[in-house]
Formats: C-alpha cells, sequence, structure tokens
C-alpha cells in the first residue's frame, strides 16, 4: 500500500466495465525527456512518398545529364584542339610536298601524299566525330 501512496493519478482506462486510475511513480513523473518538444507521429501518406521519390529521380537525372554535357564539352575541346593539330600538320606536309616536287624528289613526294591522305582521312572522320558530339551536346542542353 505504501507505493501506490507515492504513485499518483495521470489518467484513466475502462478495465471490464470499471474505470481504473493509470499512475506513475514520482522518480517516472520527474524524469527529463530525452526528446525535445516530442511530436505526434502524423503518419506518411502514399502519394507524398511517390512525390519525393519523384523528386529524388528527377534530381539524379538532372545530375547525371549535367555529368555527361560536362563530358561531352571536355571531349569536345579534345577533338578540336586535335583537329587544329592535325590541321597544322597537313600544312606543313603540303609545304614538304609542294618543296619536293620542286626538287624533282617524286619519291618523297609520294611518300608524302600518301601521309597527307592517311591523314586528311583522319581529319574527316574526327570532323564526323566532332559533330556526332556537338549535336549530343545540344540535345542534352535542350532537356
Amino acid at each position: 500500500m505504501r507505493n501506490k501512496k507515492q504513485q499518483h493519478v495521470v489518467g484513466f482506462y475502462k478495465d471490464h466495465g470499471q474505470t481504473r486510475p493509470i499512475t506513475k511513480s514520482v522518480q517516472q513523473l520527474n524524469r527529463t525527456k530525452a526528446i525535445q518538444r516530442p511530436r505526434q507521429f502524423q503518419g506518411v501518406s502514399p502519394q507524398q512518398v511517390a512525390a519525393e521519390k519523384e523528386k529524388r529521380r528527377k534530381e539524379q537525372q538532372r545530375m547525371t545529364i549535367e555529368h555527361n554535357i560536362n563530358s561531352l564539352e571536355k571531349l569536345l575541346q579534345k577533338l578540336n584542339n586535335h583537329l587544329e593539330q592535325r590541321g597544322h600538320d597537313v600544312e606543313e606536309m603540303k609545304k614538304q610536298y609542294d618543296l619536293a616536287q620542286q626538287q624533282q624528289d617524286l619519291k618523297k613526294a609520294l611518300q608524302i601524299q600518301n601521309q597527307m591522305n592517311r591523314a586528311l582521312t583522319t581529319v574527316q572522320l574526327m570532323a564526323k566525330k566532332r559533330d556526332a558530339v556537338q549535336n549530343k551536346l545540344q540535345q542534352l542542353k535542350s532537356m
């Protein structure tokens, strides 16, 4: 009985038609709460969950697109630099070809001409690749 005197009534409940008190000890009442400003759980609506998932998915897609755009811009810059360098190489070969023809060194002129043809083929392929990268970059930027 002594224990019952130390407990305080904090509420009531019905048990088989009888109203009984809900009691707590002084120690429980004086206990400090670990959670500051606790709130009751409000529940989760399926619409909120779906909207959050959609928002995360769109954010992830946006990040992926930005990463792809950055990668393509770097690739485009490399291709342009490489094409410029190849253009200078072809111009230099053209000068050597003209010089070999003036000196009437036909064997050397033929070798230079073959090198120029290979270099021009490479330049054409790189130009096609650069154009494809530019088109893809424009598609991604328009998204």
